[in-house]
């Protein structure tokens, strides 16, 4: 789940499905934006770490996503910016693992992952397109629970 530029990436074609336009400026024209703001790379590498952890159980694996995300996305960032995202992310990613992501994996059934759904809208012919970070079950009261996680 790490942010690539391969072909073969889930973004990669998520993004062809998602925003046609976006692709053809990325992989088609390879245009790339200069920088990244810090917030947007602290959030994807958290996401990706806390995906990860969520399908493979491995805090080990969690933070390694989620520090070569942030590793890619070196070229994008100021030293300064680069610097203080490395440091901080790590730190995120292990407090989210420790208060959170433990209880959920004891609590909770993880149903889906970062996962497309495509919504019809009763009544109507339109249907909204959604990516929750996670779609969980309580393992005692059945109940479902869309989860949706917040970094700024």
């Amino acid at each position: 789940m790490i942010r690539s530029e391969s072909s073969a990436c889930f973004h990669f074609f998520n993004l062809c499905q998602c925003c046609p336009r976006k692709f053809y400026i990325r992989y088609l024209k390879g245009w790339k934006p200069r920088m990244t703001a810090k917030p947007l790379v602290q959030g994807g590498a958290f996401h990706e770490g806390t995906a990860v952890f969520y399908l493979t159980k491995s805090e080990k694996k969690a933070l390694k996503t989620a520090q070569e995300y942030v590793e890619e996305c070196k070229p994008e960032m100021t030293s300064e910016d680069y610097e203080e995202v490395q440091f901080r992310v790590p730190h995120l990613v292990s407090t989210w693992i420790e208060r959170f992501g433990k209880r959920d994996l004891i609590q909770y059934k993880i149903l889906q992952v970062e996962q497309e759904l495509i919504v019809p809208l009763p009544g109507t012919s339109f249907r909204i397109t959604i990516r929750p970070d996670a779609i969980i079950q309580d393992k005692d009261s059945g109940y479902v629970f869309i989860l949706e996680r917040k970094t700024s």
